[in-house]
C-alpha cells in the first residue's frame, strides 16, 4: 500500500490538510469547503493539462501544401504528439480546443503522419508477396477510411443523443484515435500479414475468408492472432470510451453502442463497397498521378 502524501486545499480560506494516496486516479472533494480536486497518477489534473498544453504550443501546427520537405520536418511534431497522447491518454483530449478553426486539420495532419508510417510498415509487406503498392493510393484509400468510418461514428452518436456536436469534433476526436492505434495493430499483427499478404488489410470477402481458414490451419498462430488483435481492441475501446464521453458527453454505455453499430455499418462497406472498388480502380489513380 502507498504512503498518501499531504497536500493543503488551494482555497486560501480553507487551507485544510487532506491525505493523497499517490500512484492512484482519483476525485475528491476538500472535506471541509468541498473544493473538488483531480488527481492522476498522484498529479493534479489540472498541472498535467497546463504542462501538455504548453508542449503542444511548442508545435509548429502551421498548415501548408504537403512537399517532401515537410513531409520530412513534421515528423518530429508527429512524434510529439504521439508520445503526449501515449503519456497521457485519458488526459489528451482535455488539452485541445475542438472549438479551434485549425483544430481539425491538425488531427488531419496527424492522420497523414500515421498512414506514411504505415506505408512504411506494410511495404515490405507487399515486397515479399510480389505484389505492387501505390503510394497514393494507399494513402487516399486509408484516409478515405478513416473519414467514412467517422462520419458514420458521428451519425451513430447523434442516434444515441450527442447531437449538439458539429461533425469536425467527431472527425478530429476519431482522427487522433484511429492514427493512433493502427502503426500498433499492423506491428501486432504483422505475422499475420506476412502470412496472407496485403489481403489481409484491403481483401474482399473471399480474402477474408481465406485468410480464416490459413487461421485454422495453425493453433499456434491462430492464438497469438487473438491474443494481440483482443489485448488492442480492449485497450482501444477503453481510451475511446474515455475520450468520447469527455467530448460527446454520453455515458460509455452509449458509446459502445455506437462504436457496435459503426462497426457493423462500416465494415460492410469496408468488405463489399470500398476495398473492392479501390482494388479495381488503385492502378487507375496511380497512372493519373504520373501523367500529372
Amino acid at each position: 500500500m502507498s504512503t498518501p502524501s499531504i497536500i493543503s486545499c488551494i482555497n486560501d480560506k480553507c487551507n485544510q490538510k487532506i491525505k493523497l494516496p499517490s500512484n492512484k486516479d482519483i476525485s475528491f472533494p476538500c472535506p471541509k469547503c468541498g473544493n473538488k480536486y483531480e488527481y492522476l497518477n498522484g498529479e493534479l489534473i489540472a498541472t498535467v493539462i497546463e504542462r501538455i498544453s504548453e508542449e503542444d504550443k511548442l508545435q509548429n501546427v502551421e498548415i501548408k501544401m504537403i512537399s517532401f520537405d515537410r513531409l520530412i520536418k513534421g515528423f518530429p511534431n508527429y512524434f510529439k504528439t504521439l508520445k503526449l497522447i501515449l503519456n497521457h491518454p485519458y488526459v489528451y483530449p482535455r488539452t485541445i480546443n475542438l472549438n479551434e478553426d485549425q483544430q481539425f486539420w491538425k488531427a488531419v495532419d496527424y492522420a497523414t503522419y500515421s498512414i506514411i508510417i504505415l506505408f512504411l510498415l506494410v511495404f515490405p509487406v507487399y515486397l515479399i508477396h510480389d505484389e505492387k503498392v501505390g503510394k497514393l493510393v494507399f494513402f487516399i484509400r486509408l484516409l478515405s477510411q478513416i473519414a467514412l468510418l467517422g462520419a458514420l461514428f458521428h451519425f451513430a452518436l447523434k442516434i444515441f443523443g450527442a447531437r449538439e456536436y458539429p461533425i469536425n469534433y467527431t472527425l478530429s476526436i476519431y482522427s487522433y484515435l484511429t492514427s493512433t492505434f493502427m502503426p500498433f495493430y499492423i506491428i501486432a499483427l504483422y505475422p499475420f500479414l506476412i502470412k496472407v499478404g496485403p489481403a489481409g488489410l484491403f481483401g474482399s470477402l473471399q480474402d477474408s475468408i481465406e485468410a480464416g481458414e490459413m487461421l485454422n490451419n495453425s493453433m499456434g498462430f491462430r492464438i497469438y492472432f487473438h491474443i494481440s488483435n483482443y489485448s488492442l481492441s480492449i485497450l482501444s475501446l477503453i481510451v475511446t470510451l474515455k475520450w468520447f464521453s469527455y467530448t460527446h458527453g454520453l455515458t460509455k454505455t452509449k458509446i459502445f453502442f455506437a462504436m457496435s453499430l459503426t462497426g457493423i455499418l462500416g465494415g460492410t462497406l469496408l468488405l463489399f463497397l470500398i476495398n473492392p472498388l479501390f482494388n479495381k480502380i488503385g492502378h487507375v489513380i496511380e497512372k493519373l498521378a504520373d501523367a500529372l
